[in-house]
């Protein structure tokens, strides 16, 4: 058998192909990497993460324009990411006030520096987009090497990799030394011509980028949502139990019962016969609401939690041991997609301080526990209530604002006044409890609070619960104001430093860019929603995505042709259909036929606008610019996102055409782009 040698290991990798898929294998892992890993120390950037996403696919875009320069950024790869490192161990608190969003933090004063919005982005953006520019401007070149469809083709099968070997990082657990290590590695494989000498220029960037990484992620898990640590509670020797932070902010206590907040009492304490033989906690956490339900007399007890190290952590260091209890079922999903799929009845449901602090997806403002506080959830969870059941929903609520919102979403839904207790500042600690338990209440039970205020409730389509009313809050106007700014400034002035080659921008990419982004956001929310806000879920997404893309590319490299017109109009009917048909209509359905349902009705789009796109690419002189065009795009597609928190995502449909249709126009009449 004959030896591989080093010579022939580096031929290898310089195969043009070969160097693409490398090249966005790094783009796109780096990118899942930065959104993780940068939650975790800029506190409320985990509300922010399209932030990220934005920076990235312009630092991409910018990078694929400057194809042509002469300058080498790609070596500067390892000292943009030092840079970046050294930013984040700064631990910058992001703030601002704002009374009608609520981002729920229980920081640790004194462990972060507490900067302005205004102050961060500016500087975070554009940094973010530096460490892209490099790996962008070599696949730019790579591109303008071999035929359009083929270079696309390969960097699909490096961005499928790259979104493989992250969601294999988040199964295992691993932590960011080892995310790091990954991206290094496919750094010094695409160096590999001249290792001797990129290793001297960078080293020094590579061991202090490590040493601060390895530094700032000491003693903590990583779960597949969280930087969590653990610290103990009453002093270190004989500890009274353990406080976890999420992303370096409070989330919760593992600590017995009675040690605890009022509010876990409330389901007990006010009611006549306190006894619930069959319980859901929706949020079981490290366990403390489990531990209660058992200690008063449940029968069975189902736990569900989405973060499954929280709950590892739980089963480990509660006092009370409460997953240890064989009267427990504990099952690691979605609190609404578990209400969707079981057919169980409950004495008592609870939802149990499901606050994240982190959005489900880079690609939509949705956070992880938004499609379990919406009214089509609410009505789930009363169908699942035995006779004389009771549901409680508490938590530290932040604006007296939310109490009054979350009331009045269980009256309309129940049809009955909630009974709701409230301490009042500054967390508006909260419990309300709706059903026919109610009728038990205890006669020296204290006054309900009233329902003074009607705020429109969270619903399927508009499943923002944090914000008081439809709208767009003043922090996203903020941060989409300055990105305006750095992006045009600097595409300006690349433009008037490159104007021949930049003359007679794509727009029809652009387009196709910005609807595509759209197009990826809809179909993980409608996964979301079907299938729960789980990182598995989100994975799986955008590997199907990818899959349909790389489908629509590889029927057009082979000469598979479908007219331009005829592509649009389908493209366009799936969308007017899919806006016509409420996506909650295939829940009912087994899960098999549930998700191929979901897959005609919400990826076949995908197929028709890539191969929309594949046929304009094939023909492309300049696919630098094009692929460039096309990303500045989905940058523009992801700030058009934002409007789904004053229109809902429903209507994000009719954005989604309009772009699509802007594309249509803009290449009528053209044979060539």
């Amino acid at each position: 058998m004959a030896s591989i040698s080093f010579r022939d290991v580096r031929s290898f990798l310089q195969r043009t192909g070969v160097q693409i898929v490398l090249t966005s294998f790094l783009t796109l892992f780096f990118e899942l990497l930065l959104i993780r890993w940068l939650a975790a120390y800029f506190l409320h950037l985990a509300y922010f993460s399209n932030l990220v996403l934005l920076a990235s696919f312009f630092g991409i875009g910018l990078g694929c324009l400057l194809a042509d320069r002469r300058e080498q950024l790609f070596g500067f790869f390892p000292w943009f990411l030092l840079a970046m490192v050294l930013l984040a161990a700064t631990r910058i608190n992001i703030s601002w006030s704002s009374s009608g969003a609520i981002y729920f933090q229980c920081c640790r004063p004194g462990n972060f520096s507490t900067v302005p919005l205004w102050a961060v982005v500016p500087l975070l953006f554009p940094l973010v987009a530096l460490v892209f520019v490099g790996p962008a401007q070599k696949l730019g070149r790579l591109f303008q090497a071999i035929p359009p469809l083929q270079a696309y083709t390969w960097d699909i099968v490096g961005s499928l990799a790259g979104i493989a070997a992250f969601g294999l990082c988040s199964f295992l657990g691993t932590g960011p030394l080892v995310w790091f290590a990954i991206a290094a590695a496919a750094y010094l494989a695409l160096t590999l011509d001249d290792w001797r000498a990129s290793l001297r220029r960078n080293a020094a960037a590579y061991v202090l980028a490590f040493l601060a990484v390895g530094i700032l992620s000491a003693n903590a898990y990583w779960s597949p949502y969280y930087k969590i640590q653990v610290m103990p509670l009453g002093g270190p020797t004989a500890p009274k139990g353990w406080q976890l932070t999420a992303n370096e902010s409070g989330h919760q206590s593992l600590q017995r019962p009675e040690d605890k907040e009022w509010i876990y009492q409330t389901p007990y304490a006010l009611f006549n016969d306190p006894t619930y033989r069959d319980v859901l906690i929706i949020g079981s956490g490290g366990g403390t609401d489990v531990a209660l339900a058992l200690q008063k007399g449940a029968a069975h007890v189902d736990a569900v939690d989405i973060d499954p190290v929280i709950v590892e952590l739980g089963r480990k260091l509660h006092p009370s041991k409460p997953y240890a209890d064989p009267r427990v079922d504990v099952t690691i999903a979605d609190g609404r997609n578990f209400l969707e799929r079981t057919d169980k009845k409950y004495d008592m449901i609870i939802f149990a301080l499901t606050d994240s602090l982190a959005l489900a997806s880079s690609y939509s403002n949705t956070r992880l526990e938004s499609y379990l506080y919406t009214q089509e959830s609410i009505e789930r969870a009363k169908t699942r209530l035995n006779d004389g059941g009771l549901m409680v929903v508490y938590n530290y609520y932040r604006q007296p604002w939310l109490v009054q919102k979350i009331g009045g979403m269980l009256q309309t839904v129940f049809g009955q006044k909630p009974y709701i207790l409230s301490s009042g500042d500054p967390f508006y600690l909260a419990s309300l409890m709706v059903g026919p338990k109610l009728r038990d209440l205890k006669s020296t039970a204290k006054s309900s609070l009233a329902l003074t205020e009607k705020y429109p409730p969270a619903t399927d389509v508009w499943p923002f619960l944090y914000l008081q009313r439809p709208s767009l809050p003043l922090a996203y106007v903020i941060i989409l104001v300055i990105l305006a700014l750095v992006s045009l400034g600097a595409i300006a002035y690349f433009l008037r430093r490159g104007s021949e080659r930049l003359r007679g921008f794509p727009w029809h990419f652009f387009f196709l860019g910005a609807g595509f982004l759209l197009l990826e956001t809809k179909n993980v929310i409608n996964f979301q929603l079907l299938f729960g806000s789980t990182w598995t879920v989100s994975a799986l997404v955008f590997m199907g995505i990818m899959v349909m893309v790389l489908a629509a590319v590889l029927l057009s490299r082979r000469g598979w042709t479908m007219p331009r017109n005829a592509a649009y109009l389908a493209l366009l009917a799936i969308l007017l259909f899919d806006l016509l048909i409420p996506l909650r209509a295939l829940s009912p359905l087994p899960g098999a036929w549930r998700y191929l349902a979901a897959a005609l009705l919400t990826l076949s789009p995908v197929f028709f606008a890539n191969l929309i796109f594949s046929q304009s690419f094939r023909d492309s002189d300049r696919p630098n610019v094009n692929f460039a065009a096309n990303l500045l795009g989905s940058m523009a597609g992801g700030i058009a996102e934002f409007s789904a928190m004053a229109i809902g995502y429903d209507k994000l449909l009719l954005v989604i055409m309009a772009f699509y249709a802007a594309s249509w126009l803009t290449v009528r009449g053209r044979s060539k782009q």
